[in-house]
């Protein structure tokens, strides 16, 4: 027996009709009236006594509803009360995004999306991406912004968006004309990063280690400005993510993609696989996918 059977059933005395419980439930009076039917061949025994359109209650089907009603109203009280929940748009989150995600992707969507949820709260916490992994574990955060490679046994992703690191050196560096370079074309450079606080630090040294050798890491620094001003004096070359690079002008350096899978920059949403996901937040996690761009 399924629960539908008697949610139909429990309607379709409620209603005194089939056809205005067929109107109710959006399903037709021959679907309803097999479902009766497969519902009295189960229990073996008539539920309805039929007389022309009219139909009487057995004995039966009087303690089957009894029975039946209560958990029905119960079944679609809770129902509502989840649609409200998924429908809201009143409430409060709080986001983990890293300076350098915050930066070049999210000036520009914070405030549409406080045009379009003005009592949805958000609290921006504005950590590295080490932190915002570990708060989203720990659940002091709902959701983070954070680059990959993420842990998909521990986080839920939502993919938001991709783009190029970009090598930034001197303009009459040896590299400056190319169009694009890969890991191994840095293997003898002195490299400014930024600091071990940042997720990109690490994935950095993990590609030059895939790639066959150890970085030769001269400077770390957690401000991407003063990196790309040594490198306008020829103090060394840094990796950034491309959307930071263009913001900075200076005539003395030149931007080049690096064009290598080990190390793109795809920006995803995480949050705690065992925890639910608030339904404002997920209004946010929607509203992202479907706005983030990166501007120039």
């Amino acid at each position: 027996m399924e629960f539908r059977q008697l949610s139909y059933f429990v309607h379709i005395v409620n209603e005194k009709s089939f056809t205005k419980a067929s109107l109710k439930l959006h399903v037709s009076q021959s679907a309803l009236s097999k479902m009766i039917k497969i519902l009295e061949d189960e229990i073996g025994a008539k539920l309805l006594k039929r007389k022309g359109k009219e139909f009487m209650l057995t004995d039966i089907g009087k303690n089957l509803y009894q029975k039946s009603k209560p958990l029905v109203d119960q079944f679609e009280d809770l129902c509502n009360y989840v649609d409200n929940i998924a429908n809201t748009e009143e409430g409060s989150i709080t986001v983990g995004i890293p300076p350098v995600i915050g930066t070049s992707l999210f000036p520009q969507i914070l405030p549409a999306f406080y045009e379009e949820f003005p009592r949805i709260n958000l609290v921006i916490v504005e950590e590295g991406a080490r932190t915002v992994y570990e708060k989203v574990a720990e659940e002091k955060i709902d959701i983070g912004i954070v680059i990959k490679p993420v842990d998909d046994e521990k986080f839920s992703i939502f993919p938001v968006i991709e783009d190029k690191m970009a090598l930034v050196v001197h303009k009459d560096h040896p590299l400056a004309g190319r169009p694009s370079v890969t890991m191994k074309d840095i293997r003898d450079e002195n490299l400014v990063l930024l600091n071990k606080t940042f997720m990109l630090h690490h994935n950095i040294i993990a590609a030059c280690n895939q790639t066959g050798f150890k970085p030769n890491i001269t400077m770390e620094s957690a401000n991407w400005d003063f990196l790309l001003a040594l490198t306008s004096i020829r103090q060394g070359v840094t990796i950034l993510p491309r959307p930071i690079v263009v913001k900075y002008r200076s005539p003395d350096i030149r931007v080049i993609p690096v064009d290598d899978e080990l190390l793109n920059w795809s920006i995803v949403i995480i949050a705690n696989k065992q925890k639910l996901i608030p339904s404002v937040a997920r209004k946010f996690i929607k509203f992202t996918q479907e706005n983030a761009c990166f501007q120039e």
